[in-house]
């Protein structure tokens, strides 16, 4: 009798997994299905995050990348020899807060950056929104 149910059970998870459409490929869900609204996975989110890189702003995106590449870098260097230097546990414990407080101005940094940016695109939405309704049709 159980193997009749256990049969029987994988039968019809088999139909209804044959019937389940295959993924979508920009969302990930299947085709039809959109991903909940402010989730990872629904179409569009990284490109609202992710300004697109012209040739224009190339120069100064890349300048940002190897600051920012450069900076860790000499965090980590700068660790590494904090660690190869300590001799008790609380020497390592300083080398560890060190490195805490090296991301934390790091993540403040970020921070005001993505406000500046922010502001940057609310002021650009505020202009479009003012031609918009300053435009007349004919």
């Amino acid at each position: 009798m159980k193997k009749i149910i256990a049969i029987s059970l994988l039968t019809i998870s088999s139909v209804a997994m044959a019937q389940t459409p295959p993924p979508n490929p920009a969302s990930g869900f299947p085709q039809g299905q959109m991903a909940p609204k402010g989730t990872m996975g629904s179409p569009g989110m990284m490109e609202r995050h992710r300004p697109e890189i012209t040739k224009e702003n190339f120069a100064e995106h890349k300048k940002r990348i190897l600051d920012h590449m450069s900076k860790m870098d000499e965090a980590h260097k700068k660790q590494k020899s904090c660690i190869e230097a300590s001799q008790v546990p609380e020497d390592m414990k300083k080398c560890h807060e060190d490195m805490k407080e090296f991301h934390k101005n790091l993540r403040e940094e970020m921070r005001e950056h993505n406000e500046m940016m922010k502001k940057q695109r609310e002021d650009k939405r505020e202009k479009r929104q003012e031609k918009k309704e300053y435009h007349i049709d004919p």
